[in-house]
């Protein structure tokens, strides 16, 4: 009745291939012909059965007298046959109740079909929505995320190499070199600042040395008052010599530093440090185009998994655009289908199963009859007897 071709669209066959179908429903039908044919055969073969008895065949010449142990027969029978009424009288509430579930499960079913159809669009509608949060939001944030963990790697990578490779010793190092001039050039103001020193000491000396002559002499004059005596010994004791041997003399330094070719030093430092710039760039250019490359791959991986995303959700739009189509048809077909013969089904599962209680209601009387009723004689008969009992049960 409904097929699904390569492209996976649903079809509802028009001419469907009952053959086919019957072959694959061959056992069911077989149970249900099987069933029909013993509602239809039991009252046929009950009738034959009455009217055999009527007629005075089938066993149903009166016995003058009960044989032995008849009685104990009757009783057991008797039971049996209360049992096996209360079995069909359950089965007949059973066959009431499955015709009403089941005439509502029809009337139902286009409804329920329209439902079903409503659930599959909306988990395919879902579906599409999960698919575009985990194959794109998701996949952006974890891009955003690669990018970040690249680039602070890139810097964090650089700086443990130039930190393993004692960068930070050659940079020391160029400032070092870049100091030597100075201190040079310092070296050379301190040695002529200490020889000035020196020229100024010597002046000074000789200053002081005249000042304390002159004073003396002074004082020599005026020696008469105690005064100037005393001032004149303290004179004496004042010393005028000042040694200036102590200040260092650089010149040694001066030769040292002379002989150790700073150009030559500052020049290989600067072509270290430029080897070093230039393996920095080097390094930095590299990882950037890895970088790169890598940020590439993911936009083209955005871009792909964008394309086959909405080739998938195109082909489910289809899908479900196929499904509302066919559904809608089959809907309106089943449900006029339903209208206009819903109800004979209904009226035919009821006659069954008001043909089972109505044997259901001859058993019961039978039993009543035969259970309570005396035997028919020639002299005292009523109509509920054991004779009608048994009619009953033969009906």
């Amino acid at each position: 009745l409904i097929s699904i071709d390569a492209g996976n669209n649903i079809n509802i066959v028009e001419n469907p291939d009952f053959t086919a179908i019957t072959k694959y429903y061959a056992s069911l039908v077989a149970i249900v012909v099987f069933l029909l044919l013993c509602v239809v055969l039991f009252p046929l073969c009950g009738l034959c059965f009455c009217c055999c008895r009527c007629c005075g065949n089938c066993g149903a010449k009166a016995l003058p007298s009960d044989k032995r142990r008849d009685t104990s027969k009757k009783v057991i029978q008797a039971i049996l046959l209360i049992m096996c009424t209360t079995g069909l009288l359950f089965c007949i509430v059973c066959a009431f109740a499955s015709n009403q579930q089941l005439e509502d499960g029809v009337q139902e079913f286009p409804t329920n079909l329209n439902y079903s159809v409503r659930d599959t669009e909306t988990f395919m509608d879902t579906t599409n929505a999960h698919l575009r949060h985990l194959l794109t939001n998701n996949y952006q944030e974890f891009s955003t995320a690669l990018n970040n963990v690249l680039q602070n790697g890139t810097e964090i990578a650089m700086n443990q190499l130039f930190e393993f490779a004692g960068a930070a010793n050659l940079t020391k190092l160029f400032d070092f070199s870049e100091n030597l001039g100075n201190v040079n050039n310092t070296l050379y103001e301190l040695k002529s600042d200490t020889n000035r020193l020196r020229v100024y000491a010597s002046q000074l000396n000789d200053a002081l040395r005249k000042v304390k002559r002159d004073l003396t002499k002074t004082l020599n004059d005026c020696s008469y008052l105690p005064e100037c005596s005393d001032f004149k010994k303290k004179i004496d004791l004042l010393q005028t010599n000042i040694d200036f041997s102590q200040v260092p003399d650089v010149s040694s330094t001066i030769a040292s530093l002379g002989s150790l070719n700073i150009a030559n030093i500052q020049n290989d430092v600067d072509a270290g440090q430029k080897s070093l710039n230039n393996i920095r760039v080097s390094l930095s250019d590299a990882l950037n185009k890895g970088l790169n490359e890598a940020k590439t791959q993911l936009a083209n991986g955005q871009t792909i998994i964008t394309e086959n995303l909405d080739s998938v959700t195109g082909s489910v739009n289809d899908v479900k655009k196929q499904i509302d189509s066919s559904a809608s048809n089959a809907i309106k077909s089943s449900q006029q289908f339903i209208d206009n013969n819903g109800k004979y089904r209904f009226y035919f599962g009821v006659t069954i199963s008001c043909a089972l209680l109505s044997i259901v209601v001859f058993i019961f009387f039978g039993l009543i009859c035969g259970v309570c009723g005396k035997r028919p004689d020639g002299y005292s008969d009523n109509c509920c007897n054991k004779g009608t009992g048994s009619n009953f049960l033969c009906w």
